[in-house]
């Protein structure tokens, strides 16, 4: 029985303990499998949605605790959304990628999954 302690939240000194995978390479066909429908760049996001890659513009909203609770317009969920207390993030705008962000995200899956191979 393999593994490894993980610290998990720093703040509170968490540990996690993280068993090996069964046989090797199982972590990586993992990542290897998996399916994009978000990416973030610094400040910009594309997003899946309904087979077609989206250009999402987000705002973070701050709600003091006794702030009364609002609702606010996603365009991504395409209803109200309640804002509680805390930071809430809202897609307010969004467009249809055109084909060369499209490239530029494919390249980007592609160069996440070579970073993945080379582990």
């Amino acid at each position: 029985m393999g593994g490894q302690w993980v610290l998990c939240a720093p703040k509170n000194r968490t540990l996690v303990f993280r068993a090996k995978a069964k046989c090797p390479g199982a972590e990586e066909q993992h990542l290897l499998r998996r399916e994009f429908d978000e990416i973030r760049f610094d400040c910009v996001c594309f997003k899946l949605i309904d087979g077609q890659w989206y250009f999402v513009v987000y705002e973070s909203i701050e709600m003091a605790r006794y702030e009364p609770v609002r609702a606010m317009w996603d365009v991504v969920q395409r209803r109200q959304v309640q804002l509680t207390w805390g930071r809430n993030r809202v897609a307010i705008r969004k467009r249809q990628c055109n084909r060369e962000e499209i490239r530029t995200i494919h390249d980007h899956i592609a160069e996440w999954k070579k970073e993945v191979r080379r582990m």
